[in-house]
Parts: C-alpha cells; sequence; structure tokens
C-alpha cells in the first residue's frame, strides 16, 4: 500500500491517479461488477417482453375476429415470466450492490486514513479535526456511494439505451428519432452546473463547519460550564446552523427547479410522441406518408418501448446529475490522495543502531505553511548518552526541535542526523523502534491501560508475539521469550513510573474482568475474605459497613463465592469502607494490599488494573495517570533516545522525582533531550540548551548559565519570582542559597503531606520557608511548646526527646535525618509538641511559619484545595499509627 501511496503522489497525470485510486477501491470485485453486468443484460431483454406482448394483445383484440383464450394466456404467462424474473434480478442486484457499496467505501476510507495519518505535523496544525473526518468519512461514503452505483448502473443504463433505441427505430424510424432527440431535455441541469458546483462547495464547508464548533463544544464543556458561557456556546453553533441553513436554501431552491422541471421534461416528450403517433394513425397525414401509416396499437406497443427507453435515460441523466452533485466530495477526496506522505517510505531505508548515537543539527530551518518561521539556522550537536535539558520561553521553538528527530515536521533548510545518518535515510520502522518521544499531552486511545501501554510495541517485526490485537515487536526486548515475560516487564515498567498504586485501585473500584490473570482470585476469594477481615478488625472500629443480609448477593458473599456485580473491594471486604470515617478507605486499601502481597497476588491485581478502559482520549485518568502511561509506553519499547516534551508537567513532585530517578539510573546509558519549564530539574542534565525564538541563544552547565546575563538567568529570576534585572544573592552565594532551595523542593516532593502538589505550588510552598544551621544540641522546641512552625531536614540530624524527672532528664525516643519532615499536626491542629527536638548534630532545617502558610494560602487558593484531602488523609494515617504504636514517631512532634 506504501508503494501505491507514494506512486499517487508523484508528479504528471496526478487526476488521472487520484480517479484510479478511487476506483482502485472496486478492484477486488471485478468478478461481482461483472456478475452484475451480466444479470442487467438479461434484465434488459426481459424489459422488451412488456411492450412487446401488451402490443400483440391490442393488435390481436383490436381485430375484427373473434379471440381465443389460449394465445391470450400464453401472453400473459410471459408477461408474468417476464415481470418475476426481473424482480428476482432486482433482489439478487440490490444484495450484491449493498455488498459492494459497503465494501469499497470500508477499503477507501481506510485507504484515506492510511494517508492521513503519514501526513506532516503541517497539516494538522493547518487543520481541524472534525474537517479532516469529515472528508475521511463523509465525502469517502458519497463518492463510494456514487461509484458503486455509477460502475454497475450507468453501463447498464448505457447498453439499455442502445439497445431499446435501435428496437424503437426498427419500429417506427420517425417515432424513434422523436424520442431520441426529445430525450435531450432530460440533460436540462448541465446549463446549471457551475451553480451547482458552487453550492455542493458551500454546503460541505457549512457543514464541516458545524461539525468542527459541535465539536470544540463537547470537548470544551468544562469550561463553558466554568464561566456559565452557555448562551455563548449555543450562540456560536446556532451562528453556524444559520449559515448551512443559508447555503441549503439557495441550493434547494436548485433542487425545486430541478424536481419541477422532470414531470414538465416528461410532458413534452409524451405530448409530442402522442402527436406524432396519431398523425401517423391518420391516412391522409403527410407524417404517414412519409414514414407509412401505424395503427393506434402499434402506437401503444411504441410508448411502452418510449417508457422503458426514458427510465433509462433517467437513469443515466440522474447519475450525470449525482456525479456534478458529488464533485466537490470527489475532489476533496482527490486532494487529500494526492497530498504527499511525509511518513510513506519510498523504499527500505539503513536500521538504526541499537546503541546511543550522536545527534547532529546542521543549520536547520522550518516554516510552517502559513510561512512563520518557527527554527531559524539552528546548529547543535548532542554527543551518545548525553542527557540534555532543553529550556526557553514559551512558543520559541523546543517541541520543533523535538519533533524534527521523529520526523514530525520537516525542515525548510538544512538536515538532522543520527550518528552520520542523515534522519530521512533510516527505515521508518527502525526509527519508530528506536527513538521514543513522549508528548506535553499524551494521546491515549479509547481501550485498556494495557493496550495503549503495547501500542509502543506495535508495529511488524521479525521478532515479535502475537495477541488478540495484533503484533507486538521484541527486536530491542532481547529478555522477552513469551506473553509471560512481557507481563512481567510490563509489570516492572509500571512500578518504575509510579503507576502502580493507580492500577491497584483501579483494579479494587472495578468488577473482576474475564481474564486468565483473575482465575487465581476468584478461586481464593474465600482465604482472602478471611485475612482482610483479620486485618479490619485489629485496627479502629466499624472502618468497614457490613452488607445487608437482605442484599441480593448476600448469600453468594457467605458461601464464599465471588460476586462479579461487585467490585474486588466490596467482595472482599463483604462490604464498603465507612465514608463517614475519617481515613477508613485508605487504611482499608493499604490492609488489603498487605493481604495480596502476602498471598502472592500483587502482580496479578497490578495486571488486571491493566485492563481498565480509559474513555474517549484518556479521560476516565487523571492528568497525571495519562502522563504516567505515555512515559511507560516510551519506556517499554528500550528506546536508545528518549525525548521528553514537559512530559512530568501534569505529575506531582514525588512521581517527577521518582521519573528523574528512571532517567538517572535505567536510561543513564541513553542519549535523553528534555524540554522543561522547572529549572531545577535541569540540575540534573549534562547539559542546558537555551532557546529563543527559534535559535539556539546559550549553552552550558545550569551554574554557569545561572550567572551570565541572558533569557536563562532570567528565566531563572522568573521561577524564584526575583525582578528580572536584579539578583537576591552575589553569584556565588546565589549558586549556594539556590542548591539549598532546590534540596528544599526536593524533600518537600516526598512529603506525603503534600504529595498533590504540583511543581510550581512546590516552589511557592518553598519560596515561604526560611532555611536555617542548627549547631549540635540547639533545641528546636520543647514538648508542651504551642506548635506554629512545620519542619524539614535538609542534611544532619534532629533528635526527638521528652524531659521526665525533677531534674528534666532528656531521653530520646527516636530519630530523624534527611528528608525528615516533623512538627505538622501541632501545626495544623494548632495544639501542643508532645515531644522534643533538637539537633544531634549540625543541621540544616527548611523551617514553614504557621502564618507564613496562611498568608500562601490566601494568594494562592488552588494550594489550599489540594492541602485539604491531603491533609486530612494525612492526619488520619498519624492517628492510626498512634493507635498501633504507643511510642511516637517523629511526625508526630
Amino acid at each position: 500500500m506504501e508503494g501505491d501511496m507514494t506512486r499517487d503522489s508523484s508528479a504528471g497525470g496526478a487526476w488521472t491517479r487520484r480517479a484510479s485510486a478511487i476506483l482502485w477501491a472496486f478492484a477486488d470485485r471485478r468478478l461481482t461488477i461483472a456478475g452484475l453486468w451480466a444479470l442487467g443484460l438479461v434484465g434488459i431483454s426481459l424489459s422488451l417482453v412488456l411492450p412487446s406482448q401488451v402490443g400483440r394483445l391490442t393488435q390481436l383484440f383490436a381485430g375484427e375476429q373473434q379471440v381465443a383464450w389460449p394465445p391470450v394466456l400464453r401472453m400473459i404467462l410471459y408477461l408474468v415470466g417476464a415481470q418475476l424474473g426481473l424482480s428476482a434480478i432486482s433482489y439478487v442486484r440490490a444484495r450484491s450492490e449493498i455488498s459492494l457499496r459497503e465494501s469499497a467505501i470500508g477499503r477507501l476510507t481506510l485507504r484515506l486514513y492510511g494517508r492521513i495519518i503519514r501526513f506532516g505535523a503541517d497539516f494538522f496544525r493547518t487543520q481541524e479535526v472534525e474537517r479532516i473526518n469529515a472528508r475521511a468519512i463523509e465525502d469517502t461514503n458519497r463518492v463510494g456511494t456514487f461509484w458503486a452505483g455509477a460502475l454497475v448502473e450507468a453501463p447498464l443504463a448505457a447498453a439499455s439505451i442502445g439497445v431499446l433505441g435501435a428496437v424503437m427505430v426498427l419500429d417506427s424510424w420517425l417515432l424513434g428519432l422523436c424520442m431520441i432527440v426529445l430525450s435531450a431535455l432530460s440533460g436540462y441541469f448541465v446549463l446549471f452546473d457551475r451553480q451547482i458546483q458552487a453550492g455542493n462547495r458551500e454546503v460541505r464547508e457549512a457543514w464541516e463547519a458545524i461539525r468542527a464548533r459541535a465539536s470544540e463544544m463537547v470537548a470544551g464543556v468544562s469550561e463553558i460550564r466554568n464561566h456559565g458561557a452557555f448562551e455563548y456556546a449555543l450562540g456560536d453553533l446556532g451562528r453556524a446552523f444559520r449559515s448551512y441553513q443559508g447555503v441549503t436554501e439557495r441550493v434547494g431552491r436548485l433542487v425545486a427547479m430541478f424536481r419541477a422541471m422532470d414531470p414538465l421534461v416528461a410532458t413534452v416528450q409524451k405530448g409530442v410522441l402522442f402527436a406524432v403517433g396519431a398523425a401517423l394513425c391518420i391516412a391522409s397525414s403527410r407524417l404517414a406518408h412519409l414514414s407509412g401509416p401505424m395503427t393506434w396499437a402499434r402506437v401503444i406497443k411504441f410508448m411502452l418501448l418510449a417508457q422503458v427507453f426514458q427510465n433509462s435515460i433517467t437513469q443515466l441523466s440522474s447519475y450525470l446529475l449525482q456525479w456534478r452533485m458529488t464533485r466537490e466530495s470527489a475532489r476533496r477526496v482527490e486532494e487529500y490522495l494526492g497530498r504527499r506522505c511525509v511518513f510513506a517510505a519510498a523504499g527500505p531505508g539503513e536500521p538504526l543502531p541499537q546503541e546511543a548515537l550522536p545527534i547532529t543539527y546542521e543549520r536547520v530551518s522550518v516554516t510552517a505553511e502559513t510561512g512563520q518561521s518557527i527554527l531559524r539556522d539552528v546548529t547543535l550537536g548532542v554527543e551518545a548518552g548525553q542527557h540534555i535539558a532543553l529550556c526557553g520561553p514559551s512558543g520559541c521553538g523546543k517541541t520543533t526541535l523535538l519533533q524534527a528527530l521523529v520526523r514530525g515536521v520537516e525542515p525548510s533548510g538544512g538536515r538532522c542526523l543520527l550518528g552520520p545518518v542523515p534522519l530521512e535515510r533510516y527505515d521508518l520502522l527502525s526509527l519508530a523502534r528506536g527513538v521514543g518521544f513522549v508528548p506535553q499531552t499524551p494521546v491515549l486511545f479509547n481501550t485498556s491501560i494495557r493496550q495503549n501501554l503495547l501500542l509502543s510495541l506495535r508495529r511488524p517485526a521479525t521478532r515479535c508475539i502475537e495477541d488478540e490485537a495484533g503484533s507486538i515487536d521484541l527486536q530491542r526486548l532481547d529478555h522477552i521469550q513469551s506473553p509471560e515475560q512481557l507481563d512481567r516487564e510490563l509489570l516492572a515498567v509500571v512500578r518504575l513510573v509510579g503507576l502502580e498504586a493507580d492500577l491497584i485501585c483501579k483494579c479494587l473500584d472495578s468488577p473482576l474482568p474475564l481474564a486468565p490473570a483473575s482465575n487465581d482470585i476468584r478461586s481464593r476469594i474465600g482465604e482472602l475474605r478471611s485475612r482482610v477481615a483479620r486485618a479490619v478488625e485489629s485496627g479502629p472500629r466499624d472502618s468497614v459497613v457490613r452488607f445487608d443480609s437482605s442484599e441480593s448477593f448476600a448469600g453468594s458473599l457467605e458461601s464464599g463465592s465471588y460476586v462479579d456485580a461487585l467490585p474486588l473491594r466490596e467482595n472482599l471486604l463483604r462490604g464498603r469502607p465507612n465514608s463517614l470515617l475519617l481515613g477508613a478507605l485508605e487504611r482499608v486499601d493499604r490492609l488489603i494490599v498487605e493481604a495480596l502481597r502476602e498471598e502472592g497476588l500483587l502482580d496479578a491485581v497490578v495486571l488486571l488494573g491493566m485492563e481498565f478502559v480509559v474513555g474517549e482520549g484518556g479521560k476516565l485518568l487523571s492528568g497525571g495517570q495519562r502522563q504516567k502511561v505515555a512515559i511507560a509506553r516510551t519506556v517499554l519499547k528500550n528506546p536508545s533516545l528518549l525525548l521528553l516534551d514537559e512530559a512530568t508537567a501534569s505529575l506531582d513532585e514525588a512521581s517527577q522525582a521518582r521519573v528523574l530517578d528512571l532517567i538517572r539510573t535505567r536510561l543513564s546509558r541513553k542519549t535523553v533531550i528534555s524540554i522543561t519549564h522547572r529549572l531545577s530539574a535541569a540540575r540534573e542534565s549534562d547539559r542546558v540548551v537555551v532557546m529563543d525564538r527559534g535559535q539556539v541563544v546559550q549553552q552550558g552547565s545550569y551554574d554557569e548559565l545561572a550567572r551570565q546575563d541572558g533569557v536563562f538567568r532570567g528565566l531563572v529570576q522568573q521561577e524564584r519570582g526575583e525582578p528580572a534585572s536584579v539578583s537576591s544573592y552575589p553569584a556565588a552565594a546565589a549558586a549556594g542559597a539556590e542548591e539549598l532551595r532546590g534540596e528544599l523542593l526536593h524533600k518537600l516532593a516526598f512529603c506525603g503531606l503534600f504529595r498533590g502538589l504540583k511543581s510550581g505550588q512546590l516552589a511557592l510552598l518553598a519560596r515561604e520557608m526560611r532555611i536555617v544551621r542548627c549547631p549540635k544540641d540547639d533545641v528546636l522546641f520543647r514538648r508542651g511548646d504551642t506548635g506554629r512552625e512545620l519542619y524539614v531536614i535538609l542534611d544532619g540530624q534532629v533528635e526527638f526527646f521528652v524531659e521526665r524527672g525533677v531534674e528534666k532528664t532528656a531521653a530520646v525516643v527516636n530519630r530523624a535525618g534527611p528528608g525528615g519532615v516533623f512538627g505538622e499536626l501541632a501545626m495544623f491542629g494548632e495544639g501542643r509538641r508532645t515531644v522534643g527536638a533538637r539537633a544531634a548534630a549540625q543541621a540544616t532545617l527548611g523551617i514553614l511559619g504557621r502564618d507564613a502558610l496562611l498568608k500562601l494560602l490566601h494568594a494562592e487558593p488552588s494550594i489550599a484545595i489540594e492541602l485539604l484531602g491531603t491533609v486530612s488523609n494525612h492526619l488520619a494515617r498519624t492517628a492510626d499509627a498512634v493507635y498501633n504504636e504507643p511510642v511516637s514517631a517523629p511526625n508526630v512532634a
């Protein structure tokens, strides 16, 4: 098919090739079309029986001699037999034509989409999705329907016209010539061809506009609700409908005129024929002397022939009119068929090596179809295995620079090389196999999480395994030989990106799917229920609300059976977590997960969680979950070059840190280029590349660029909230302070209390904290002090103590090191400290005061919303710890 696509797009004879591409959809049904033609010819022969036998009957009864019944019966039987034959032929043809039409439409639509998904990024940048789909589905349907009828009916109509015309001329050359001349009136619509073409073009464009507006409105319904802009949205759609109505009214007037003209033309034709026929029946008329006299019976027979002839003329003219009416749709389909495919390889290319390769941009420029310059003369080199952070203001060309490496855009000048080989010389599948790209906005399909993960391996390969969805490429996964090993690899990848907990929740929230992984759980459900019940009973009371015995499924639960109608969580609990008890759901889920782990069933639950169907565009997942799936999908295929376009933007700080750790460890030998607006993450990179207005303007390490005047320093100051023209510290001090601030941000990310905050919100929080150094034995607070501060340990150690006896002897009850967070219970609860705290060694601490936090929450209400649920759950978990362990942990200080 790729070869056909390439030939279709070549120069010279383009229209013929595009028309051939449409007719190609019928190529596999040639025998069907030939059979329909044969049936049609039989039908033409049978259509002559009616006028012939009616003429004979009329002639028979017009005579003066007595008519016998047998010849009349014979003629009637001929008539009935012919009509039954025509009915049978009509049935067979209708069934075959429907099959032919739907098959051709399906093939043509798939062919068109096969080209569309290979178009370059410029095409999708300038085209709306609904307009693309309108061409690929609606226009293709119209064109396919027309050609399915035209290929069968039009040749038969032409053959019928030829046969019947000859019969009419032989019967009466004068009446025959009159009918042939009068039939030209049926083509009156050619006089309005220009109006037809213009009207159809306007109708298609107006209908596309309606579809685009409706799709946009439904996709943006949440934003419409947020702003109460209901009337505006409906008004915008209403304007599109009014425009469409105006266009259709103009076309409707043309169609109404055609409908009025059809009976008028038929009346003129029949009137002239009857007049000429009557004249031929009058022996003294000049026409009778010219062609010879006729009987009225012959005239009646001729009129029946003329009616069949006119039906064929009408059918042929109808197809000519449809051809003109569908010409705009055909033009639009042909435009896509003739457009060049960026991803249609002209031939086999070079394989991409498995090891990391250096990347070279040689004076690369990219210009959009609109003429806008996106990249301008970019020259950049990246060493094999190097990790590059790509920074710069929004719209400066960072994404386009990455897209050039996956052929998402084509340079208008210069070239990109992987190793010594230009990018376009590599085999497309090999390039897809070795280059991983994670976009800022992940694209998920309305299928299971598992199938979305396996999308990165869905391509033909010399070494692969098959599942129900097709081939799975294993060429870069040498350690995988079987479906079971593939499952283990999927488990490893989702754990690496922090998706495991989400998959467990999806499995617990849903009934078990009918998958092999669920069999062990179903067979051991009774044992699991007992284990979970014992664990729940050892915790706080009333954590679970048991199902009432009146429930229809209560008997099945008590008998030890699995109830398919209930989610797995409810099956295990024989009830539901108490929604009125703070933190009950989280507590119960932890107990269930522990029980599953002890029974060796946790992997099965994670695999079953992958069967969760994500909905259209992944709308049933959170933004962070969608990005985790996209990252896991790309890591799964083990690329040698990884491109990240703000791939962690929707992740909380802890998940971002996990992904960064994944890049540092598992991908340490891969070449990685990541776009980031979180500049502290750029510290982990080997080199920072700064872009502005489509050009590379700075390169170097983070510290080097932060000290230089330029774009990067301005971005750093902007992230800190400083005026762009000044710095808070001298250059050397700024670097040290920034390093501590970055370390503080990193520690906050792993604090469960703040796990729901995004990176920008955490940066604001870190900015409100003060950093202090405490010498050894420096007391931070004592037991009983009012708690108004939260502490984060950056380095050193803090010990927690209680003072006993009259002499207040300090007894150490616990210690905490770097990353420890304490003081939140007292601060959020406005209570008093339950233990004292002091520096066990010199320590550096980040301290957040209650007043500073309240000021921040007032300025940024979104942080308050995120903290509301997290704090309540955190306090509940800490209370559980107190319930289970009399000796307090540091986080209850």
